[in-house]
């Protein structure tokens, strides 16, 4: 057993991950999510061996192969599983590892790690670039492995089918979940409900004392109006006992309101509820296309002397959410490029105007905040702008940013604030998932179901696609097959 017991990191001086006490069994598969930035990498990182600045107990008894997200990796063995590769796809293989693409240098790295299946695994988002082919025969190798898994992702689907255990990183600390993605999902809501109702309990609790006090406050009030008329009066002797009776009588209410007043400075403070409020798209003053967006009949595309599309047809409806799903090199791309180029053999309402957001986007760095940056190419107002942008992951802080700052991730989610925030009514995503986190990536999901629009995108996120689409075309053997 490997354990981690009141692990203190920090960085710049601050807190970046406690650990109460986590543990590593043999067999273990465990998943480790958590927002961009959030210590994933790190942890990883201290569980190897690899990362030594921290406080705490560390008992290492696992040791592990570790392949490490793949764009800072440039080191393999000299051992490549060709085997694996060619199930994972293939790979062109001209020996020079830097000419490889993304997913060819994940596939190479895969086959050196995935050599004994009774070896313990470390993985740094092991489905970066991968089409889904490759994505499940990777899932279906992990779920065999006999070894200790250790792994970060976004890709939900990949901690459904693989996880045993889920380690949240949220507000810096570390939280263990038993099961797969569906099991800590069901776990969150209960917590959440939880939460809500020790909340009301709070809130009803604070409600009696307070008219409690409320009450006793008058009753001490009209003892004292009595007493108050009674002064100027003379005192009949026998009436004596009466009087002293109504100052003990003061005295004891005025202990009850002190007594209430402490019970209610006691009370715990509510815990507080992530919201997720539900984004309505305000009416847009756009022309809408009619109800055939676009369509095509025996459409042919040749990627230079490579033919990827023969004599195939689709058509696309307004307010369709349509997914374009395939292995690499099969044409996704190239066909978003045809559509948004407005080919010959492609019908195009004269009313749709387009928005590209491409998978290789390019981010104009103007010195400007981010707010500014969206609201620049928009006409909804500031709040539900501030809204969308905190739906897709910014917090309130972020908003003053300037963007010559903004990291890759927080460019993209950027550029797909003001693709869905602008004038267009044809919103076109080229891999939009590609840097976003978790929570990121729901909240892309939300907005995308809320918008007024049609959507065309291309995907290797499955649990994306299956959340979002309501059309679905896989392109395989020069077709296109709707198959939703």
């Amino acid at each position: 057993m490997t354990m981690l017991k009141d692990i203190y990191i920090e960085f710049l001086g601050k807190a970046l991950l406690t650990i109460d006490r986590l543990e590593i069994l043999d067999g273990d598969k465990i998943a480790i999510i958590g927002a961009n930035g959030s210590g994933k990498t790190t942890l990883l990182n201290l569980i190897s061996g690899h990362f030594n600045n921290f406080s705490g107990i560390f008992e290492k008894n696992h040791d592990f192969l570790y392949l490490k997200q793949i764009e800072n990796n440039n080191e393999l063995g000299n051992e490549t599983n060709y085997a694996l590769i060619s199930k994972m796809g293939g790979v062109p293989y001209s020996g020079s590892f830097e000419n490889c693409s993304g997913g060819e240098k994940i596939r190479l790295g895969l086959s050196n790690v995935i050599k004994d299946e009774f070896v313990n695994l470390m993985l740094d988002e092991p489905t970066t670039n991968l089409d889904l082919s490759s994505v499940k025969f990777l899932m279906k190798t992990l779920k065999n492995h006999q070894g200790t898994i250790i792994f970060t992702t976004h890709d939900r689907n990949l901690v459904e089918e693989i996880a045993t255990k889920i380690w949240v990183i949220e507000n810096h600390k570390v939280k263990e979940y038993k099961g797969s993605w569906t099991d800590y999902t069901e776990q969150k809501q209960l917590e959440r409900a939880t939460v809500e109702n020790i909340n009301t309990q709070i809130d009803v609790q604070k409600e009696q004392l307070q008219s409690a006090i409320q009450n006793k406050r008058e009753a001490l009030k009209r003892t004292s109006n009595v007493t108050s008329s009674k002064k100027n009066k003379r005192i009949n002797p026998g009436r004596l006992g009466q009087s002293k009776s109504r100052g003990s009588s003061q005295k004891g209410i005025s202990r009850q309101i002190k007594s209430l007043e402490k019970k209610l400075e006691n009370i715990p403070m509510k815990k507080g509820i992530l919201e997720n409020k539900e984004i309505q798209f305000p009416s847009m003053d756009i022309q809408k296309s009619s109800r055939i967006v676009m369509y095509a009949n025996e459409l042919t595309i040749h990627a230079g002397d490579n033919m990827l599309l023969d004599n195939t047809s689709f058509q696309i409806e307004t307010g369709e959410k349509v997914a374009f799903v395939g292995n690499n090199g099969v044409g996704k791309t190239t066909l978003l490029n045809h559509i948004y180029h407005r080919h010959e053999a492609i019908i195009i309402s004269s009313n749709v105007k387009f928005s590209y957001l491409r998978q290789d986007f390019f981010f104009d760095q103007k010195d400007v905040d981010l707010i500014h940056f969206v609201m620049n190419d928009t006409e909804h107002s500031y709040d539900f702008v501030v809204d969308v942008l905190e739906k897709i992951g910014f917090d309130k802080s972020d908003l003053v940013k300037q963007t010559t700052t903004l990291s890759a991730g927080e460019q993209l989610k950027a550029l797909l604030a003001t693709s869905l925030l602008n004038r267009s009514n044809v919103l076109m995503l080229d891999e939009p998932t590609n840097y976003l986190d978790i929570d990121a990536i729901q909240g892309l999901e939300q907005l995308i179901k809320q918008y007024p629009g049609t959507i065309l995108f291309t995907s290797h996120d499955s649990f994306f696609v299956d959340k979002i689409a309501t059309v679905i075309y896989e392109i395989s053997q020069r077709k296109l097959k709707r198959i939703r």
